[in-house]
């Protein structure tokens, strides 16, 4: 063997050993980016990305970086431009040039919610690109990257600060417009219902077929229906794509739905079979809802429907669902927080299979879902009237165990990762005990006010505040007022407070209790101007001024308690005993209901539920005009550019607010 040869196989050694040793400690650094950026594989055949995507994504090869940084780059031009279409054509096409880097998503996700959105001039305009940006996570960032947390994060945060909160200035039609949509798709799911109750009605969901097949074979009169009802209305179940299907399968529940809800019941089994047409809804469909022979096989379908309407168009898992339910209470779809508690939830489950361990990612998906039970406690009661499209909240005490529950579980599961007794959620829960304390004893529920207070006194009394202050051994009602007072500055518990007054002012109407009656109302009234004094008006909305108005409450009040689906005994005591204006603001909005709910209890409807005198005045003095019919829209697999209006740049010529 030569020199020259000797010296080339020495030096292609030494060139091996070189990249050997590059490479072992190149791949643990390459693993931490990609555990920190949470970069992950197809798993299984749901999370493969989609041909086009594939294709787009690879036939730009070492130029892609190049591409997706020009994109990016565009993106922020058009957005000072107010070119929304084409930001919204642009974020797709960087989402399919990296489809498996979550950071793209949460970001386009992030800011179509809320920096695109701000800067359109209408409500629907606004809430169009909150969805868009809900749907992009949905639907697409969290089926490709599904151990990503920080989709789930973000999703659950725009779900319980875009849409749950009050910062954006449209956040009421946010709230009824996604209350309407759950609606329509589960329907009124808490309403009149206890917690087991309202379990039982979703386990429905959880237990329907998978095929509609299978429903047919279990109710074949369903085969009549669709033949000779659901066909002629031009819905296709059976035929066409997958895709096409899907669509139609959402069509027809939201179309029942409309039905439903328009005649405020919460289960098929509900509706009057002398069905009136209203504009709200699909004539066409109620020839057969109106069959007696036919509402078991439509009850079975809508539970196949809402089954796989979740699964498959909003990416839901409805035995998910209800094991939230189980161990958080019987949260109401059609509220944002309970949206931000599922998906921060189901982000906590997947930290068990997910790539990046960063202890922040993990307290931070812990506490929205915190967060999100703690919002339901305030506000998880929801009164919806669709005509107009007015809502409002109220508290749910039922939450405040479930919370109780969520810091222990926060605080358990934790501890199973980190060393050490860190409880970075303890904070909270003394204001939070405390909360529920005011919220039980407004509304005469002292028992459940005394268990909230001994329980925060064992847990904190020995605190330095409260030894210094005595807080708790004050009596009750001193406790009660110095609580309420620290609470009123704040939007959400002075509704909360005037939501419950009002309710017992209508209650002590019913017991013909004027002293109580009076003490209620005048307490209702305090609160509202102390509001009123304590915060600049300018900040609120509209809807804000004038709902939190007590009288406009009491109206408010007094048509949720008329919808309720059963007491009708209690609703009729409460018909005649209130007065002339509350029954008129009522009548057109909750007598259809009334009279058939009097009709199938076979009571004169004329006696039980008389319409009030002098309508016609009323309605030449207040008229309230038929909302525009809502475009139907399916939930698309990706998010679509919908129709914008002349858009103008902002008039103080500055950038694009943003949110976290």
């Amino acid at each position: 063997m030569t020199t020259n040869r000797m010296v080339q196989l020495v030096a292609v050694g030494i060139t091996l050993i070189c990249l050997l040793a590059v490479g072992l400690f190149a791949i643990p650094a390459t693993q931490r980016e990609r555990e920190e950026l949470q970069l992950g594989f197809a798993r299984s055949a749901d999370e493969v990305v989609r041909a086009d995507i594939q294709f787009a994504s690879s036939l730009l090869g070492p130029l892609k970086g190049f591409m997706v940084n020009a994109l990016w780059y565009q993106v922020e031009q058009l957005k000072q431009q107010g070119k929304f279409a084409e930001i919204n054509e642009l974020s797709r096409t960087i989402t399919m040039l990296q489809p498996r880097f979550p950071e793209v998503w949460r970001f386009h996700g992030w800011n179509l919610a809320y920096n695109v959105s701000v800067q359109t001039y209408t409500k629907e305009e606004r809430w169009d690109w909150v969805n868009k940006g809900v749907r992009l996570l949905r639907e697409e960032g969290i089926r490709y990257n599904p151990r990503a947390v920080r989709l789930y994060r973000e999703l659950s945060w725009i779900f319980f600060h875009k849409i749950g909160q009050y910062s954006d200035d449209a956040h009421w039609y946010y709230k009824a417009e996604l209350c309407r949509e759950w609606q329509e798709i589960l329907g009124i799911q808490g309403e009149g219902r206890d917690t087991e109750e309202t379990k039982a009605e979703f386990k429905k969901i959880v237990d329907a077929p998978d095929t509609l097949d299978a429903v047919i074979a279990a109710h074949p009169v369903l085969r009549e229906v669709i033949d000779q009802h659901i066909k002629p209305a031009g819905i296709e179940l059976e035929s066409g794509f997958n895709e096409a299907r899907r669509k139609e399968r959402e069509r027809l529940l939201r179309s029942i739905g409309k039905v439903m809800m328009y005649n405020y019941v919460a289960r098929i089994e509900e509706l009057p079979f002398e069905l009136r047409p209203l504009p709200y809804y699909d004539e066409s469909l109620l020839p057969m809802l109106r069959e007696p022979k036919y509402r078991e096989a439509i009850a079975a379908l809508l539970g196949y429907l809402r089954k796989s309407v979740l699964t498959e168009n909003y990416r839901m898992n409805p035995a998910m669902m209800l094991a939230i339910m189980d161990r958080y209470g019987p949260v109401d779809y059609r509220a944002a927080s309970s949206h931000s508690l599922y998906w921060a939830h189901v982000g906590i489950e997947m930290m068990v299979d997910r790539l990046n361990k960063d202890k922040v990612d993990r307290i931070n998906t812990l506490r929205h879902r915190i967060h999100a039970i703690q919002d339901l406690t305030d506000s998880g009661k929801l009164m919806f009237v669709p005509e107009s499209g007015a809502l409002d909240v109220l508290p749910d005490i039922r939450f405040a165990e479930p919370y109780l529950r969520a810091v222990e579980d926060a605080e358990v599961e934790l501890a199973a990762v980190e060393q050490g007794n860190d409880k970075p959620y303890e904070a909270g829960a003394e204001n939070f005990m405390l909360k529920v304390f005011v919220l039980s004893y407004q509304e005469g529920n002292k028992e459940v006010a005394q268990k909230y207070r001994d329980k925060a006194a064992a847990r904190f009394g020995k605190l330095e505040h409260n030894v210094r202050t005595k807080r708790y051994l004050l009596p009750m009602e001193d406790l009660f007022r110095i609580e309420l007072a620290s609470l009123i500055p704040n939007l959400e518990s002075t509704r909360a407070f005037l939501l419950a007054m009002t309710q017992q002012a209508l209650v002590a109407l019913i017991t013909n209790d004027k002293k109580a009656y009076t003490r209620a109302m005048k307490a209702a009234d305090e609160a509202y101007v102390s509001y009123m004094k304590s915060t600049d008006a300018t900040t609120l909305t509209e809807q804000d001024r004038m709902g939190l108005a007590p009288g406009a409450m009491v109206k408010n009040n007094f048509i949720a308690m008329m919808k309720q689906p059963s007491g009708l005994e209690f609703r009729g005591r409460m018909w005649r005993v209130a007065g002339v204006e509350l029954r008129q603001a009522a009548w057109d909005v909750v007598g259809p209901r009334l009279k058939a709910d009097a009709e199938a209890a076979k009571l004169d409807p004329a006696k039980v539920f008389p319409e009030p005198p002098g309508m016609a005045e009323y309605r030449i003095a207040n008229p309230r005009p038929l909302p525009p019919l809502p475009n139907f829209q399916t939930t698309p697999a990706q998010p679509q550019p919908g129709p914008v209006g002349p858009v103008r740049p902002p008039a103080n010529g500055k950038g694009p607010l943003k949110g976290s």
